[in-house]
């Protein structure tokens, strides 16, 4: 079976800019999913790729507004938050305006607390 899709064009595209075309294209399946309360017999909030790119260019347009200088934006900054779809978020809008960003890592493994 012959492939459609030429495979060296997918591998040289960054998520940002997947996220983008397949907002553009209408893509139906969800971005994520996540529960409507701690019961998840009480259903899922879909959240589809159009709310995530919206999301993530609201964030890179407000990281380019407030972070204006050179040195703000090479240098690499903390992020302390939880580790759900709004860290995906940041970091998207952080690879869309070319930063750096790092996360704290909240779990102090027994071998590196010793």
């Amino acid at each position: 079976m012959a492939r459609t899709h030429d495979i060296t064009t997918y591998t040289k595209r960054l998520l940002p800019h997947i996220i983008d075309e397949r907002a553009k294209a209408g893509y139906t399946r969800p971005f994520a999913l996540y529960p409507k309360s701690t019961d998840t017999s009480a259903g899922f909030h879909s959240i589809s790729y159009a709310q995530v790119a919206n999301a993530v260019n609201r964030l890179a347009w407000w990281l380019d507004s407030e972070l204006t200088s050179q040195e703000e934006k090479e240098n690499p900054f903390a992020y302390f938050g939880a580790g759900d779809l709004r860290y995906v978020i940041f970091l998207l809008a952080t690879m869309k305006t070319g930063r750096k960003v790092g996360r704290r890592q909240t779990k102090c493994y027994e071998h590196a607390c010793d």
